[in-house]
């Protein structure tokens, strides 16, 4: 089981990764190898980042551009929380980041300045042009915690980042967070998005129906284990056709076409 566990690893990994590319040179062909991550390449507008995700494209864009907020000394800069692989556009690890984000959001209001504080303690903590990955979080209150960070014995143990009061939002992080498939390096490879209004208890995970897999479909939203794109049976739903027409189409069971529609507005 666990040959077939790393051989599904690997063989997942070189999906994702480029390795090779050949430039022609002066003289001939000459074969140049260079690595390239699809998660870390720029494909995602705002807009269709902010649709992905079921949010506001307003939100988004502070996230990822900053904003402008008065003080009584003057008008300030907030700098970003999720830093771009290119101006205006999310990569998919962006847009995993900007998913955790969401926890922060969908029963109290954490405070930008407090995320802020939070990534900047990882980040210089921890280096990486991600910081929202590199380490699992959890929120409580306007705090974010580092979750399993290794203590100088060896034993893990949670470090309190920021010093606000309890609202109790580790477990919507611990949620978000587990929509997230992972690689064997702990680098996500695959997101189940959900809509920020789903109503479902915390510790019951919703469907696994429609997945951001930047392997397939160039990463746009799709039923899970095929390349059919959500906004494709959306758009045809929203003609007037039925549900079960369109699943005879596609090879799908009508649960999964009626998931892909919910997930509609995030589309």
């Amino acid at each position: 089981m666990a040959t077939r566990f790393r051989s599904e690893s690997d063989a997942r990994t070189r999906e994702i990764i480029d390795n090779t590319v050949t430039k022609s040179l002066k003289g001939g062909a000459v074969q140049d190898r260079k690595t390239i991550d699809r998660r870390d390449v720029p494909r995602y507008g705002i807009e269709e980042a902010a649709r992905c995700l079921g949010m506001s494209a307003a939100t988004l864009d502070s996230w990822v551009n900053g904003r402008k907020y008065p003080t009584a000394a003057g008008q300030r800069f907030f700098k970003p929380l999720i830093e771009l692989p290119t101006p205006g556009s999310l990569s998919f690890y962006s847009l995993v980041e900007a998913h955790i984000l969401l926890s922060t959001r969908k029963k109290h209001k954490v405070e930008m300045p407090s995320i802020r504080r939070a990534i900047d303690y990882v980040r210089k903590t921890y280096p990486s042009t991600h910081p929202l990955l590199s380490e699992n979080f959890l929120t409580d209150g306007k705090d974010l915690f580092i979750k399993k960070i290794e203590g100088p014995t060896g034993q893990e143990h949670t470090i309190n980042v920021s010093s606000w009061g309890q609202l109790g939002l580790g477990p919507i992080l611990d949620f978000y967070l587990r929509r997230i498939e992972r690689d064997d390096k702990g680098w996500p490879i695959k997101l189940f998005p959900i809509r920020m209004n789903w109503s479902g208890d915390l510790t019951t995970d919703p469907p696994r129906v429609v997945v951001i897999d930047p392997a397939v479909s160039s990463g746009r939203p799709v039923v899970n284990g095929t390349g059919v794109m959500a906004e494709v049976i959306v758009g045809r739903f929203n003609t007037g056709e039925g549900i079960e027409s369109i699943a005879a189409d596609y090879g799908l069971k009508v649960s999964q076409i009626e998931e892909a529609i919910r997930y509609a507005p995030a589309a």
